[in-house]
């Protein structure tokens, strides 16, 4: 199949597609035989010479194909893999100083009320303002 045409070639898929010879589904990232006249998408089992023997065709397995590139433990060929790895690590320890800063107001905030329980049972801002009107009669 892959003699039929002469100007593909195998590459990588950047979209899933379906085999044109057994019309088995091929995902993404998988290597494929891709003819660009035709625009058609081949497995590489329907696509080598029908003399050659692979071991997808000695184990009858059309539906066996490749794990798709990028989907182990590293995912290299990924566009922004890294970038968004790098992105979570620093919104975590972003995450992780905020709340570090929150306990440590909330912290203050009981020690000081402990403290001084008159000053912190006030309320300043109302004391403010009558301060401030005072201020105005002069």
């Amino acid at each position: 199949m892959a003699d039929d045409a002469g100007n593909g070639k195998v590459i990588i898929l950047r979209f899933a597609g379906k085999c044109h010879g057994c019309q088995a589904e091929i995902p993404a990232r998988c290597r494929a035989y891709y003819e660009s006249q035709s625009k058609r998408v081949t497995c590489l089992s329907c696509a080598e010479p029908p003399g050659s023997v692979t071991r997808a065709s000695t184990e009858g397995a059309a539906t066996d194909l490749p794990k798709p590139l990028g989907q182990g433990a590293s995912a290299r060929g990924v566009a922004g893999a890294s970038a968004r790895r790098e992105y979570e690590k620093r919104a975590a320890r972003h995450q992780e100083r905020e709340e570090q800063r929150i306990a440590e107001d909330a912290r203050w905030r009981a020690d000081a009320v402990r403290e001084h329980p008159i000053l912190m049972g006030l309320d300043v801002p109302s004391l403010m303002r009558e301060a401030i009107h005072r201020a105005a009669d002069w």
